[in-house]
Parts: structure tokens; sequence; C-alpha cells
């Protein structure tokens, strides 16, 4: 029995190097997806995963088949801190989706899960701050949304995304509302489109580099966390017509808020300034202004 295990392994490692012999296929496919052979015991069979990804493209489309076998599932940590990716191709193939494949892709936006998934770990897309809209054909897969997702479908048709780009703003149409959802520019005085009425939960998330943002005038909120680590931002004035999620700069740890209202709204968040021990400066109506340079600065 013992010799009929190890015949068996060894005709599988032939049939698998064989298969990569004979397609001569890459590890690597040309978008920049890493590939592996393995072998499903129970079934007897050879599929292939996705391991990892080497690319630099923005919109990543997974190959239905590797080698001749078919990609069945996206491995743990596959595409784990990628920064580039904003959408990914899941073909009809896959049935699995691991534990942090998607982890921390803080550029992506938008997800559509085919009906073949039968399978999606709790943490796939943890971390994933932009992640607006999820697309489920799946009868099965139960999945974990974030809470910056605007739109989820599940099991029903659906034909494009709500998702467009303006100069890097990527904004969600949403009837009458434009929701900003993700800044993935370099600028660092940010003024937000006048046409914005709602600033998504973390699209502010990490901008490291901007100091300084301005508000349309009639936005009417910012989510939680949407302006979470911008650790540059120095100055923000928040309309009178916004409401505030919870802790909606949190971490930004050298920033003045400029209020044009003259105290606390009942509808804001009670923690939209963190705690006490992470709150930032706020200057409420009537205890900033305007200098020369049109920048708000506190009363003397």
């Amino acid at each position: 029995m013992k010799n009929r295990k190890i015949v068996c392994f060894l005709l599988v490692l032939i049939l698998l190097v064989a298969a990569v012999l004979a397609t001569g296929c890459a590890k690597i496919g040309g978008d920049g997806v890493v590939y592996e052979l393995n072998y499903n015991k129970d079934k007897k069979r050879v599929f292939a995963k996705v391991v990892d990804y080497k690319g630099n493209g923005e919109h990543v489309t997974i190959a239905k088949r590797y080698c001749g076998f078919p990609v069945t599932s996206i491995s743990r940590s596959a595409f784990y801190k990628n920064e580039n990716i904003r959408s990914v191709t899941i073909p009809e193939t896959v049935v699995y989706i691991a534990e942090d494949a998607f982890g921390f892709c803080t550029k992506l936006t938008s997800v559509t899960i085919p009906k073949s998934v039968e399978s999606i770990d709790y943490l796939a897309f943890v971390g994933c701050h932009h992640l607006v809209e999820i697309v489920n054909y799946s009868q099965y897969a139960n999945i974990a949304i974030p809470d910056t997702v605007i739109a989820f479908y599940n099991r029903q048709p659906f034909y494009g995304t709500k998702l467009t780009n303006d100069n890097d703003y990527i904004i969600y149409n949403d009837g009458e509302d434009k929701i900003l959802v993700g800044y993935f520019g370099e600028d660092k005085e940010i003024i937000v489109p006048s046409y914005v009425t709602k600033i998504n939960a973390a699209a502010f998330y990490q901008c490291k580099d901007i100091k300084s943002v301005v508000l349309p005038s009639g936005l009417k909120s910012i989510g939680a966390r949407a302006f979470q680590y911008c650790e540059s931002l120095q100055s923000i004035v928040i309309p009178q017509s916004a409401t505030m999620g919870a802790d909606v700069f949190y971490g930004s740890s050298n920033l003045n808020i400029y209020c044009e209202a003259s105290s606390q709204p009942d509808n804001w968040d009670v923690f939209w300034n963190g705690v006490l021990n992470d709150s930032r400066p706020t200057y409420w109506a009537g205890e900033w202004h305007y200098d020369t340079n049109g920048n708000p600065v506190p009363n003397n």
C-alpha cells in the first residue's frame, strides 16, 4: 500500500512537470499574475491557483486556465498590500478565495464575484479601504462587507460600474448624489470638486502628503475615517451643511479643524474627532478667520 502511494505521488509529479514542459507556460503570466499547479488528492485531479502578483497594472484579469488546467483558487495573501490594483476580474473557474487574498489593497474599488465561487474567507478583503462596490453572483459564498461598501449587488443582474475617475478622484454616482470614494493623486493642496455631495468612509485614507483640503459648500456628509492617517494635513474647513462620521481624522496629528458651525451639531457622531487623547484642535464659528492669503487661522 505504501509503495502504491509513492508510485501515485510520482505519477502526479511527472504529470505536473510534463504539463509545464508540454505547454511551455511560464509561472508568471503576461500581466504579472503568478500561478502554481497542485494536485487535489480527494478529487484526484490537477488544478491551478493564483499565489502572487508581480505586475504593476491597475486592472487585473485572472486567467481561466494555466498550463491547460483550470484556475480554481486565489491563495492566501496573493494580492496582499498591493498598492496599484483598482479592479480584478475573477474567472468562472475559481471556487475559493482565501484569507487576505486581497487584504489591504487600498486602491481596490470594485470586485465582481463569479457564480462559480463556493467559499470566500472572512478576511479576504480586510483593509480594502476604498472598496465601495461588490457584485456577487455566487449562490454559496458569504462575503464580509467592509463599511466602505456603498453598493452590494447580491446575485442580481448588474451591467457596468457606477464608478468614474475625474482627475484621480474616484466618484460613485448614486442618483443625485456624487460620492467621493477615493483620491489617488499626488497633489498636496486638495480642492474637492464642487459637484461632490458626500465623502465616503476612508476616502482619503493614508493620503500622507496632502497639506490642506477645501470642501464644497453644499457637502452633505463626511464618512468615518475619511481622513485617517493624513499625517501632513494641516487645515480643513467643515461646511455647516455636512454631518460627520466617527474618527474622521484619526491619526492626522498635525491638523487644525475649522468649523462653520458655532458648536457641535447634534447629528454629528459623538466620536467624530476621536477620543480626548487623540482629538484634533477644533475652532468653531467666531473663533477663527481667513488671513490675507485665504487660509483659515485661529483668532488671536
